[in-house]
């Protein structure tokens, strides 16, 4: 194909006007995918059933609906460090919302609708989120049905109040129950004290308990007293334990033992336990979400029990100091006359008796007070109202999309249709262009001319830093095809050049030279490229005043050739940049210069800038044995190499071969 030819049939085109022109072309091709688009979206979106979604807000109240009794310091509330004076927090109430109980409850709500499915799959669907750092928590639903959506999110919403305020009740009618049996037991062990002190009275009239008796027996109620709290305490110590069964916890309902630390680890126990629920829905025992997720639960047991025992520790502590004292008391009240001590003992029998009487029936009202104003920690604050528009499919916008992704596709197989005969990508286009054999291929390499750190770059110089690849190897059989054909013309200095700027010349120059060197010849690797030199990169130990200056009258060739860290290579840089380079190329020193590095290697590869850019390959070509050309896949066009090889025969050059970079 002769450049005329090939002129006459693709005339001269900038990138716009070949897209335009492209379009113009191939209207039909852009009409047509505009078209299937639209209408192919248009059916899309009607098809598609409407998707409606319904939003339910609930908020965690910081102070629960409860009317309690204030305690005293000797006789805290009972209520005021469990779950009924206290609100879960909105991570809790997230992580219960998702547990299988309330899901059933809401199952159980929407028992008017018929299709089940349909109530499983949005059950199944919901979302629950909290409203940035606040206790708001909001619950969407989803659903092709416009009524089930709303009333899904609703019963959801309804169902978690109804469990919390049940919990609660639960709780506090526990702890009622509890107390009203201590009651009538301390009644009992009240009215038998009081009977065994009055008898023992009429049987001793004289007998009185002297100052210093009930001095002790005064301290003895206050100790005891003070014994009594520690109890309390150490009852809500205990009630922080965790539960070892294998049910989710529900985090409204779980007791609290006052430390902050447990109530955090707590909070996070139940939140893991509803997780594990779920992945156990889903997923073996052995699937490694739910093995990780037992690993952090049991973690979390082990570290609620720890700060339990440390809690335990310090009260044990202080009950054993009390005792002690209550002992000594004792042990004094021993040694007073024996119907003294026996008035003495009933006395303390009695007091006691009325002590916890009175201390019962204290809680008990305060129970019951509890247990009637008792309220749910969660309030539903704003219902799902019935959605009128459905969020998906928005068919005027699905078509709108559609129009414009027909026209990007349509245009885009217009430009590609249109050029997809000029760019060069396989060898056979190379050797109808060039009239020249192929040697090798290249894979994609580094960025062609990127900056080298400190000289290394593995991915742009296989050769020398991945020796085992697969590039390196690329490199290899281009050395063997490339010295076998410069063998058969006796070449002995080779230029290396390309059609246009950044094919990766530089990169293949460079690689190949230090190939040749391992195969046991001696190379010399010369920058030829004078305007922008760029073996220094990839040569950094072999920095000298370079070609530039010998060319220039300013220095010998003894002097610029540096040998390169591999064995029997040596390299030449380009020294400081030259705007003309050509007028440089062309002087008479040229032709001493190559003819002197061709005797200090076997042969000589020279880099030099791209043919269609500068003159300087048309200026340095007559002094070479032949000439390598670099084409750099999908970049490159036929029209470009039908142009170089027509100019390098223009001035005698003979192209020995080719390679494909970044095929």
């Amino acid at each position: 194909m002769s450049s005329d030819t090939w002129k006459a049939d693709h005339p001269e085109q900038g990138d716009i006007p070949d897209v335009l022109g492209a379009v113009r072309r191939r209207w039909w091709m852009v009409a047509a995918c505009f078209a299937l688009s639209v209408i192919t979206a248009v059916i899309v979106a009607h098809a598609m059933p409407p998707v409606y979604v319904a939003v339910a807000t609930i908020i965690a109240d910081k102070n629960p609906p409860v009317i309690l009794v204030t305690g005293t310091s000797q006789t805290p509330s009972i209520f005021e460090q469990q779950p009924v004076s206290q609100a879960p927090s909105a991570e809790t109430v997230v992580e219960l919302a998702k547990s299988s109980v309330v899901r059933e409850m809401a199952k159980g709500q929407l028992a008017s609708f018929r299709d089940r499915a349909a109530v499983d799959t949005v059950l199944k669907g919901l979302r629950i989120q909290q409203v940035g750092d606040t206790d708001i928590v909001r619950i969407s639903t989803e659903s092709t049905s416009s009524a089930l959506a709303a009333a899904a999110a609703n019963a959801l919403a309804r169902s978690m109040v109804d469990q919390d305020l049940a919990a609660r009740r639960r709780l506090a009618t526990g702890t009622r129950q509890f107390i009203e049996q201590q009651l009538e037991r301390s009644r009992r062990t009240l009215e038998d004290s009081e009977a065994a002190l009055v008898a023992f009275k009429d049987r001793n009239h004289d007998v009185s308990l002297s100052d210093e008796t009930v001095l002790n027996l005064h301290k003895l109620a206050d100790l005891e007293d003070q014994l009594l709290n520690v109890k309390l305490q150490h009852a809500q110590v205990d009630a922080g334990l965790p539960d070892r069964g294998g049910a989710a916890a529900r985090p409204s309902t779980t007791q609290d033992s006052g430390d902050p630390v447990v109530t955090t680890l707590r909070n996070r126990l139940a939140a893991l336990q509803v997780d594990l629920s779920g992945l156990r829905q889903q997923y073996t025992p052995a699937y490694p979400a739910v093995m990780g997720t037992q690993a952090e639960i049991d973690a979390a047991r082990s570290r609620i029990g720890e700060e339990v025992a440390r809690n335990q520790a310090a009260l044990d502590t202080r009950e054993r100091g009390i005792s002690d004292a209550i002992a000594a008391i004792e042990q004094r009240l021993l040694s007073v006359p024996a119907q003294e001590a026996q008035l003495a003992a009933l006395t303390r029998n009695n007091q006691d008796a009325v002590r916890d009487y009175t201390l019962f029936s204290e809680k008990l009202q305060e129970a019951r007070i509890a247990e009637g104003s008792i309220g749910s920690a969660l309030r539903l604050v704003d219902t799902a109202q019935v959605p009128t528009a459905p969020v998906r499919p928005r068919r005027n916008l699905d078509a709108a999309l559609g129009a414009i992704l027909g026209i990007a596709l349509g245009a885009a197989g217009a430009v590609l249709a249109d050029q997809a005969d000029d760019h060069v990508r396989m060898p056979r286009d190379i050797e109808r262009a060039l009239q020249a054999p192929v040697l090798g291929t290249i894979p994609l390499l580094g960025t062609p001319g990127a900056r080298l750190p400190r000289g290394r770059h593995v991915a742009s110089f296989p050769v020398r830093f991945a020796r085992l690849s697969r590039e390196a190897e690329a490199f290899r059989f281009v050395r063997a095809h490339a010295l076998r054909a410069a063998d058969a013309i006796a070449a002995r200095c080779v230029l290396v050049t390309s059609a246009l700027s950044g094919e990766g010349k530089s990169t293949i120059t460079a690689n190949l030279a230090v190939s040749i060197a391992q195969s046991g010849r001696k190379v010399c690797v010369v920058d030829g490229c004078l305007r922008n030199p760029s073996l220094s990169r990839f040569f950094p130990e072999a920095d000298s005043p370079g070609l530039s200056q010998v060319l220039a009258g300013r220095g010998t060739v003894d002097e610029v050739i540096r040998p390169a860290k591999e064995v029997r290579l040596s390299c030449v840089v380009g020294g400081p940049t030259v705007t003309a380079s050509a007028n440089l190329l062309d002087s008479a020193q040229v032709a001493a210069t190559v003819a002197a590095f061709g005797r200090k290697a076997d042969i000589v590869l020279v880099d030099c800038a791209a043919v269609l850019d500068v003159a300087d390959v048309e200026v340095l070509a007559p002094h070479v044995d032949g000439i390598i050309v670099v084409v750099q896949a999908g970049r490159t066009t036929v029209r470009a190499l039908d142009r170089l090889r027509h100019q390098l025969e223009g001035v005698g050059a003979r192209i020995i071969g080719a390679v494909l970079n970044a095929a």
